[in-house]
């Protein structure tokens, strides 16, 4: 997942184009943004004059049921690798360095976003970005990252003849990055314009509503960073933070793709194996930081903007499962199936409330006990009390009474039917296995997927819906504008 729906709206946006895990499949099905359009080109200079001498694998273990590869460093990166070749010479290679705003404190508040942006727009000590894009002219693959909520992100993404340029690029962003302060003062600038925006429109008004109520007071990792706090972040503290995070965090990577296993892990261990050793990744990392406090519901917050604006904004739901809690996540995702079809039959087509009702199932996996299921949506200011009632009711009608047989049958097919396009996809592969130690995922649980859908009954997925809506784990945040 691969980032919670919750998480994105209260983030400034760190533009990394074609990098994002979540869009790792459409760019492979095609030329990712970083090298579309380029003509043929004589050979720039290569990145690196002197490659790093490789390391070793201490462990190794093969998933016979899947082909995933899986092996320890002798430098403690964990690498998953399977091979596919449903797209032809593409592959994906996804790293996770444990670490970043995880570490965030009130002193240093939004000092991850600034030093991601040396993973956006990739710079180094011995290549600034323009020379690196210079070099990377006429190769066919996209190098970039981002930060996760407990992590930074770097993908390589393209044709396997240029993965090796792609992992030297890789080596040197976890080696020598650089934050460069002309990317830093655009980032400066997206996050004074987001703060203007918060104070007029709904929709991103609603980022301050969710830090505020849903967390604890004084806990700020999950609150749009303020103005005064970038304008105060230096491109030298961005670069020595992420220098940090990258050369000590906890590391996990996953190779998918068109490239056969002895190459895989060649180039794996000469620019993977080569880097500093650091602590084992693992379902403990970070799990004291990772541990908050949730409020107690109902919490029911309305916020008035300090403008008009011609639409409010409603997020009604409430705290749901975590992603170690699977039978409960799968019986979730098919609530949110059923009721996203009511939705759009009662509060679209019936009530005219508003257009394609989305219900969402967001199971945590950053933050324990921080799952939501929810609806998020714009409407009408005069009509933000009957929207919200109206989801109340569809969520209290159904833990009274659940699914029907043919609404199950109906959810069945279409869960079946993305879990065979799911198998075939390197993206979904990959996003799996970045996090399967971090996050403690069983490659056995994965592949019973289908049996585990198919076992269920509308029962088990009346009786898991009920026991999390409850009124102590429900939410409603409201922003309108003003009167």
């Amino acid at each position: 997942m691969t980032r919670s729906h919750h998480l994105l709206l209260l983030r400034t946006t760190v533009v990394c184009a074609g990098t994002a895990l979540a869009v790792a499949s459409a760019a492979l099905g095609g030329r990712s943004t970083a090298y579309a359009e380029q003509p043929e080109t004589p050979a720039a200079a290569p990145l690196m004059a002197l490659l790093p001498e490789p390391g070793a694998v201490a462990e190794e273990t093969i998933h016979e049921a899947t082909g995933v590869r899986s092996y320890w460093l002798t430098n403690n990166v964990r690498l998953h690798y399977r091979f596919m070749n449903e797209r032809r010479n593409q592959v994906i290679v996804s790293m996770v360095t444990a670490g970043g705003e995880v570490e965030e404190t009130q002193a240093n508040r939004g000092i991850t976003q600034a030093a991601a942006i040396g993973l956006a727009s990739p710079a180094t000590a011995s290549l600034d970005s323009a020379m690196i894009r210079e070099r990377a002219r006429g190769k066919r693959i996209s190098v970039g990252g981002r930060p996760a909520p407990d992590a930074l992100m770097i993908t390589v993404m393209g044709e396997a003849s240029d993965l090796e340029f792609g992992l030297q690029q890789a080596h040197m962003m976890l080696t020598e990055p650089v934050v460069e302060e002309a990317s830093l003062a655009l980032w400066r600038d997206g996050v004074r314009q987001f703060a203007e925006l918060r104070t007029h429109q709904a929709d991103a008004a609603l980022a301050d509503v969710i830090a505020s109520a849903l967390y604890p007071q004084g806990e700020i990792r999950f609150a749009p960073v303020a103005p005064e706090r970038a304008s105060a972040i230096t491109s030298e503290q961005a670069t020595a933070w992420l220098r940090r995070v990258v050369s000590t965090g906890p590391m996990e990577v996953s190779i998918v793709g068109d490239v056969p296993q002895e190459r895989a892990l060649e180039l794996a261990l000469r620019y993977l194996g080569s880097l500093p050793k650091r602590p084992r990744i693992g379902e403990g990392t970070f799990a004291d930081l990772r541990t908050i406090r949730r409020p107690a519901g109902p919490l029911k917050v309305t916020r008035e903007l300090v403008s008009r604006s011609p639409v409010a904004m409603v997020r009604t739901g409430f705290f749901s499962a975590d992603t170690r809690d699977l039978r409960d996540v799968r019986l979730l995702g098919m609530a949110s199936r059923v009721l996203t079809a009511r939705a759009r039959v009662d509060i679209e087509s019936k009530r005219k409330l508003i257009e394609a009702p989305l219900i969402l199932s967001s199971p945590a996996a950053e933050y324990q006990g921080y799952g939501q299921f929810f609806l998020t949506s714009r409407v009408e200011p005069t009509r933000v009390a009957e929207l919200a009632g109206a989801v109340q009711t569809l969520f209290d009608s159904f833990a009274a009474s659940g699914p029907t047989q043919e609404e199950m049958t109906g959810v069945l097919s279409g869960i079946t039917e993305a879990l065979e396009r799911q198998v075939l996809d390197p993206a979904f592969w990959s996003t799996r296995l970045t996090t399967l130690t971090y996050r403690g995922t069983s490659l056995d649980e994965l592949i019973k997927s289908r049996e585990a859908y198919e076992g269920f009954t509308a029962a088990d997925v009346r009786e898991a819906f009920a026991r999390y809506c409850t009124p102590e784990r429900r939410f409603e945040l409201i922003v309108v504008p003003a009167k």
